[in-house]
């Protein structure tokens, strides 16, 4: 499970995509643990401005926090979110998640399951 919203946003508020995968992380790039039992099951790295997030194992769906508020807020930089292996079904929590990304232009949020959130 990713780690909360608010955490992972300290780690891509400069970032201008972010993109959630499975793919493996470059060799030589400088991966950082965004699991939230910090196990190593997702990782994160940045090439330039793009920014991965990874369960580094295909097809392996990256389960989004119950709280995920505030995850993208205020990442003025970001124009594109691309959602490929997440599962949203156990979030309660979205509130202000995209707030303050007024450059956002790519976002499809069709994958989502927004069954169980409370708070948007």
């Amino acid at each position: 499970m990713l780690e909360k919203g608010e955490k992972l946003n300290q780690k891509i508020k400069d970032a201008e995509s972010v993109t959630f995968t499975w793919k493996s992380a470059p060799e030589g790039a400088v991966t950082t643990d965004v699991s939230q039992n910090k196990d190593g099951s997702i990782v994160l790295w940045n090439d330039g401005g793009d920014c991965y997030i990874s369960s580094q194992r295909a097809g392996q769906v990256i389960y989004m926090n119950a709280v995920s508020s505030k995850m993208f807020l205020n990442c003025t930089a970001l124009t594109t979110i691309k959602f490929k292996n997440i599962d949203t079904s156990q979030t309660v929590d979205m509130s202000e998640m995209f707030a303050g990304c007024g450059a956002l232009k790519e976002l499809d949020l069709s994958s989502f399951n927004t069954s169980n959130v409370e708070d948007v």
